[in-house]
């Protein structure tokens, strides 16, 4: 039954869709409307590195310096994936910061906050 289901959906113009065929057999029902937005809206996990992630993220602002917050509303604007994920990338993000040295901290500002990190010109 299953190879005669995969022949007649093979050239589906479906198959490649955004919103494939579900795989179902015979006893089962049909996914609600709430769990088949969860199956299709999940956000894969992105590719890149989280070193490559703080780098494209201090890379696209203005003037190449961000504070932290603004690197991880960066991180989760661009790859929602992390919005649903709890802090252990925020921790990761920390620590790559901390220990990679194509990052620069700037220092202290005026007001007593940290400086963005940089990235360095050499």
């Amino acid at each position: 039954m299953e190879d005669l289901m995969r022949q007649i959906f093979s050239n589906h113009p479906l198959k490649d869709s955004l919103f494939p065929l579900l795989p179902l057999t015979i006893d089962q029902a049909p996914p609600t409307v709430v769990e088949f937005a969860h199956l299709h809206l999940q956000q894969p996990k992105p590719q890149h590195s989280y070193i490559g992630l703080i780098a494209m993220a201090i890379l696209s602002s203005p003037n190449k310096k961000m504070v932290l917050a603004e690197v991880y509303e960066w991180i989760m604007t661009e790859y929602p994936y992390f919005k649903s994920r709890g802090a252990g990338w925020r921790n990761s993000i920390r620590h790559n910061l901390s220990l990679n040295d194509c990052f620069v901290k700037a220092g202290r500002a005026a007001n007593g906050k940290n400086c963005p990190k940089t990235t360095q010109n050499s």
